[in-house]
């Protein structure tokens, strides 16, 4: 007959696992190698997160299917990646290497749509300080500040961006619209709201990104619609491109 202490519940602590252990090590690398390419779930993306303690390189790995797969999340998922991305940030440190954590961190977060596109502003900043002005980096931030109706910022951002590459179309276009949207706000007697907000962002010496201008627009009634045609404004980072072949956006390369 079967010993009743078989059944009884161990006192006895559950084993741990280190990921210091070689072996170990070697199947967490694959396990990251597989949910960047292999149909991870935005859940499981989530706890391969928590599990690494957010890791910012286990984010960088895996940052092209999140991006693809926050295009068509439910609201609780949003929330959850956004805290995700928040304890990423925190654990972020540079030391001299090429890969601008802090700009996917911004794609990511712009697609959120979270807290008035303030996240997605403070890690572009954060990678315009850490690596430096780029004219992406300058043409991303001028959609969020555009988001939030703050017209004449997007405009500085917009020109910035021609500036550093004066055959860049999406922000030569986007320059010839904000300025149009400008003179015809101003034609009817109401000025492109532009004030400083509580935080957030901002690289200008005139305040930071807030709640000054416009609330962010209502998610469209096809979140898969709109979110393609936000992921068709949003530039790609270097090395993201190849990977995220679910998303037609224009490359960026290292340079």
């Amino acid at each position: 007959t079967a010993d009743m202490s078989e059944l009884t519940p161990s006192n006895e602590p559950a084993p741990t696992i280190s990921l210091d252990e070689p072996d170990v090590q070697l199947r967490w690398q694959n396990c990251i190698r597989d949910a960047a390419t292999c149909g991870f779930s935005l859940q499981q993306l989530l706890a391969m997160l928590r599990m690494s303690r957010y890791d910012p390189y286990v984010f960088w790995q895996t940052k092209a299917r999140i991006l693809v797969l926050t295009s068509i999340a439910y609201e609780e998922e949003k929330n959850e990646m956004g805290q995700a991305l928040e304890a990423v940030f925190q654990n972020y440190f540079h030391i001299g290497e090429d890969e601008d954590i802090p700009f996917e961190l911004g794609r990511v977060a712009y697609q959120l749509q979270l807290d008035n596109y303030k996240p997605a502003l403070r890690y572009y900043e954060s990678s315009i300080r850490i690596f430096g002005d780029h004219y992406i980096t300058l043409y991303n931030i001028s959609l969020c500040y555009n988001e939030q109706g703050r017209k004449e910022r997007a405009l500085r951002y917009a020109e910035r961006s021609v500036e550093l590459n004066s055959e860049y179309e999406p922000a030569q276009v986007t320059v010839q619209e904000l300025k149009e949207q400008i003179a015809a706000l101003v034609a009817g007697g109401a000025p492109p709201v532009d004030g400083d907000g509580d935080g957030g962002g901002g690289g200008d010496d005139d305040g930071a990104a807030g709640d000054g201008g416009a609330a962010a627009p209502s998610p469209h009634p096809s979140r898969v619609a709109d979110a393609a045609k936000r992921m068709s404004q949003l530039s790609v980072s270097p090395g993201a491109a190849a990977a995220a072949t679910a998303v037609a956006s224009p490359e960026r390369s290292h340079e």
